[in-house]
């Protein structure tokens, strides 16, 4: 099992502003401590930005990272529909609810991260310590609360801008645009003040880094419209030589994989602690994550058929049918329903949408509602090698483990199941997943890069990156990907090489690429696209581009804080 560096992963040890003791290090007694007394020296430096990562690290925040993928057009939410404790129907429905457990749950814990870096920020310069670490901590800092603000800014719109420890946190919104410059000061302090990630010692990889704070600001300025900006610090990043990508794609997903040469941020988790939900510290969005009731999995975020669409194609022949035939759920006959789908035996269907349409003629209106979704899985065939790292499937076997549809349950959405966030564990161990949260990758920055480079005219530029990630993709696979314009969309449409066809298949290769990774929603937002795809859904433009602030913190702001336009 693999081991973690403690001053980053062991949140007991230092959540000393919620309740955590300080007295293992035989300082002090809990009871005198104070920010008074308790920011004096290097020791007291180190669990202080430690508390800072802290709160990104618990359930409470990395599970609301799956609603960008359940509100756009890739997933789904899984499980069964009456498993919604935390309104997740109601957020993935654009119903408009306040008061979702999901969204309270994200908005606690970063203004946790903001409050701490606070903290840190307006206590560390005063701190008796070395100089370079203490300019380290405090770029930490800096990184952390930009981090956080990004968060904001994305989820809220316009959120309250606070810099320094308050004892009233509850004050009038700033507006959005005045959240984006402070995320942009934060940033640019804090690649001034970070080490680059090879001058981290081996103990300490996972901290926050000059190329992580220089991914975000690019991040940043992509959001705001800023394509000069945002190409010009993509550049300086990727100039930096610390970064590469792993020849094997499905790599970076494995706990060998962790933190490797195409890592720019991730969360630390770790097989560590009490298993509890308060107090493990593995990664809790794994169990959300793996199918239903299959090594403890609770079989959240599905993919849809409308992602899988991108990975390949639908074929009827023989192959496909002893599949479907054998499939193995108890209570259907799917050696008679593989015959009657065998009548369109020899065809191949871009999409499932179309392959639906063929399928109603040949299937009773009951049949094709009961068992569409095993027949789209059993005929599916990938031309995308990302695929076997992106997927699972029911009735398949990972990594010696059966997904066995009978466990599962009937109400499976899809039957579709994040790969990316596979990890066999022991049962009795099942909170405490080691699978760190990637939320800034190399190919994700290439993406973004070209983005920026095609919306600035320099196709020549966009076009190298965006075909870098596809080559890397094929590396090692039977399956190539050509090179743009050469291939087509899901829905067989092929690609023109003009800046718009280039732009297009910029944003469909963030889906193939980074699918399952919390970036779709966001993505559809920023570019526009939003409404006309996910109108279908219930979403609606200037309401659904942001999330609602909690109810709760309306209402104990006393009206200070102002809800979001149509919540």
């Amino acid at each position: 099992m693999k081991k973690r560096n403690n001053y980053i992963i062991l949140i007991t040890l230092v959540l000393f502003l919620t309740g955590c003791k300080k007295d293992f290090l035989d300082r002090k007694e809990p009871a005198e401590i104070s920010l008074e007394n308790f920011y004096i020296d290097a020791e007291d430096a180190e669990m202080a930005i430690n508390a800072c990562y802290a709160p990104l690290q618990w359930p409470y925040y990395v599970t609301p990272l799956m609603l960008a993928d359940m509100m756009s057009e890739d997933n789904v939410k899984g499980s069964y529909y009456g498993d919604n404790s935390l309104q997740w129907n109601e957020m993935i429905e654009f119903q408009g609810i306040t008061s979702a457990l999901v969204v309270e749950w994200k908005w606690d814990k970063i203004f946790m991260v903001i409050f701490k870096s606070n903290l840190v920020l307006t206590k560390g310069p005063s701190i008796d310590m070395d100089k370079v670490r203490r300019d380290q901590i405090l770029g930490e800092a800096y990184f952390l609360r930009a981090y956080a603000y990004f968060e904001c800014v994305i989820s809220w719109g316009g959120v309250p801008i606070i810099t320094e420890p308050l004892e009233d946190y509850y004050i009038p919104k700033n507006t959005a645009e005045e959240v984006w410059l402070q995320v942009i000061s934060d940033l640019e302090k804090a690649i001034e003040l970070l080490p680059e990630k090879s001058q981290w010692p081996a103990n300490q990889i996972g901290r926050a880094t000059k190329g992580a704070a220089m991914a975000l600001l690019g991040k940043a300025q992509l959001y705001r419209g800023a394509f000069q900006e945002a190409a010009t610090t993509f550049n300086s990043l990727i100039a930096l030589g610390e970064y590469t990508l792993a020849p094997d794609f499905g790599e970076a997903f494995t706990l060998e994989g962790e933190n490797g040469s195409g890592s720019i941020f991730e969360l630390q988790f770790a097989e560590l602690g009490e298993h509890t939900v308060y107090n493990a510290e593995g990664n809790f969005i794994v169990t959300f994550q793996k199918p239903r009731n299959i090594n403890m999995g609770w079989g959240f975020n599905e993919a849809s058929f409308k992602l899988l669409n991108e990975f390949g194609y639908y074929a009827v022949d023989n192959e496909s049918l002893d599949k479907l035939s054998n499939y193995s759920l108890t209570g259907t006959d799917f050696f008679t329903l593989a015959n009657k789908v065998s009548a369109l035996s020899g065809n191949q269907y871009d999409s499932y949408e179309e392959f639906k349409t063929d399928l109603a003629g040949v299937l009773s209106a009951i049949e094709l509602s009961n068992n569409e979704f095993i027949i789209y899985r059993s005929m599916f065939k990938p031309t995308d090698p990302r695929f076997e790292h992106s997927f699972i499937f029911l009735d398949e076997t990972i990594d010696g483990v059966y997904v066995d549809p009978n466990i599962v349950g009937v109400e499976h959405y899809t039957g579709m199941y994040n790969r990316k966030a596979w990890v066999e564990i022991p049962p009795e161990i099942w909170r405490k997943a080691p699978v760190n949260e990637r939320l800034i990758r190399l190919s994700d920055v290439y993406l973004m890069y070209a983005e920026a480079a095609a919306e600035n005219n320099n196709t020549a530029e966009a076009k190298i990156y965006l075909n870098l990630v596809r080559q890397r993709a094929s590396n090692g696979s039977a399956l190539t990907l050509n090179d743009f314009p050469n291939y087509s969309d899901g829905y067989g449409v092929p690609y023109s090489d003009t800046e718009e066809g280039l732009l297009r298949a910029i944003y469909n290769e963030r889906r193939l690429e980074l699918a399952f990774e919390h970036h779709r929603f966001w993505d559809l937002v920023r570019t526009g696209q939003a409404e006309d795809v996910l109108a279908e859904f219930g979403y609606v433009e200037g309401t659904h581009n942001v999330w609602p602030i909690p109810q709760k913190d309306i209402d104990r702001a006393g009206g200070v804080l102002k809800q979001n336009p149509g919540y």
